[in-house]
């Protein structure tokens, strides 16, 4: 701390002290406006004056009232941060509980559904390959059917049966050809 040794009104140095006003003044500033009083006589007993004292006893109570106050402090607010981070741990715990049931209940929802889509295209496919043996059933029967006509039919049994074979393989073919995607 830095303490002028002249006055800031006159720029003179300081010589008196008014005790009125509890200032040191210099010439100017006695005549003008204080007591003239001796800063000679006041400064000698400054270090054992009831002020001087009073000040340094306001000192260490403020200090220690200050040191007081960073222990409370200090110990509330650590009191208070480790209160908000469990609370914040535990939101946190929650949030992720109900991620992972949002999730569980997610996957299940999926799970059922791909299963209710391939148990259905499992069926689409049995009964595809239930129709395909029909088919390659009647088919092998006409096979059996030509194979008899030419061993036993006459001329026109050869030609007739043929013609109904044919017709009736045409229709085979044709669903069969609806069970082909496009473009295979």
């Amino acid at each position: 701390m830095q303490i002028s040794q002249s006055c800031c009104k006159h720029d003179e140095k300081l010589i008196l002290y008014c005790k009125d006003h509890e200032n040191p003044c210099c010439g100017k500033c006695a005549v003008e406006s204080h007591k003239n009083v001796s800063l000679d006589e006041i400064i000698k007993n400054a270090k054992t004056s009831v002020s001087f004292h009073e000040t340094e006893a306001t000192l260490i109570e403020l200090i220690d009232n200050i040191s007081k106050i960073k222990r409370n402090v200090h110990k509330e607010n650590l009191t208070d941060v480790s209160k908000k981070r469990k609370a914040i741990e535990l939101e946190i715990q929650k949030t992720r509980l109900r991620i992972d049931k949002h999730l569980d209940k997610m996957q299940k929802t999926l799970t059922d559904e791909i299963h209710g889509v391939c148990d259905k295209e499992s069926e689409k496919l049995r009964l595809s390959t239930k129709t395909l043996d029909g088919m390659e059933h009647v088919l092998s029967e006409y096979q059996m059917k030509i194979v008899n006509i030419k061993i036993y039919a006459s001329d026109i049994q050869d030609f007739m049966g043929i013609k109904k074979i044919e017709t009736d393989v045409e229709k085979e073919e044709e669903y069969l050809l609806s069970y082909i995607p496009e473009g295979k």
